[in-house]
């Protein structure tokens, strides 16, 4: 969260839709890159699916996802929130989040269990009132304003052969839930948040990685490539909520974490990397 590696993640904002290709944010698609080629492939304007694993993408299926990948909004703006995290769309009962996330951001999608961080989200949304994090993820680059959406598309699309091993490294088991608050300026942080996370332990194929992401969108000669913050901090969010008397708590946090084991129990694997 704010102060963390990554700095704050996608905004559960309205106006949010996910499918299996795409997502979409204030006009902004998030855009994906799945670890193998699915069976069908994307029919949105706005989608791109390519490979992260050791498959290569044939000249035919590269055509295709290049040719569905176009710089405008899909002619029907009414999808949805991704069904399996949005099984009935909870009542507001809190103000929506007052911080405004800026810039494009990297999101690392991760394997789920029996859909545990779709429920986890759901189960907080519902209970509080929050609006739902679209989807469930680890923010690996946050905040990037320097350039277009074209431009960033056209790096994204490079990361599958620049990631070190062609593939993002598996996130060992979390090693804690965590729920705090932050206010702008205080402490060095920059957001006025509130958010419940389970917080994952980085090693040096992660560190690699980070190292990788920031090449490719910054460059290495770059100011942020070189000082960007380390140790990077994985961390998976379940809820923000503005800080005001927060409904938040980590009793609440830990208490659905202990009586669903997956959340702490599993190994995750990146299935998919999205621009947001």
């Amino acid at each position: 969260m704010p102060g963390s590696s990554g700095g704050a993640k996608s905004a559960p904002i309205n106006g949010t839709s996910c499918s299996n290709t795409h997502c979409q944010v204030e006009g902004l698609w998030g855009l994906r890159l799945e670890e193998k080629i699915p069976s069908r492939l994307p029919s949105l304007e706005d989608s791109v699916v390519s490979s992260v694993g050791g498959d290569e993408v044939s000249d035919t299926e590269q055509a295709t996802v290049t040719a569905t990948l176009l710089p405008q909004a899909p002619k029907d703006n009414s999808i949805v929130l991704s069904p399996e995290i949005l099984r009935s769309p909870p009542k507001l009962k809190r103000e929506p989040l007052r911080y405004k996330f800026t810039g494009l951001a990297i999101w690392l999608e991760i394997k789920q269990t029996n859909s545990d961080l779709s429920n986890a989200i759901q189960h907080f949304a519902g209970t509080h009132g929050l609006l739902p994090i679209p989807r469930p993820h680890i923010t690996a680059l946050y905040g990037m304003t320097h350039m277009t959406t074209s431009e960033a598309i056209a790096l994204f699309r490079t990361i599958p052969s620049r990631l070190p091993g062609r593939k993002w490294p598996t996130f060992q088991k979390p090693v804690g839930v965590l729920q705090d608050v932050a206010f702008e300026g205080v402490n060095g942080e920059f957001a006025n948040m509130a958010w419940s996370e389970l917080t994952f332990a980085t090693n040096d194929e992660q560190e690699l990685a980070v190292d990788a992401l920031h090449e490719i969108f910054y460059g290495r000669e770059s100011k942020e490539f070189a000082t960007r913050q380390k140790p990077f901090k994985p961390h998976a969010s379940i809820a923000y909520d503005n800080p005001e008397n927060t409904v938040l708590n980590l009793a609440d946090a830990m208490g659905y974490a202990l009586k669903h084991p997956s959340l702490l129990e599993m190994e995750r694997k990146v299935e998919a990397i999205s621009l947001w």
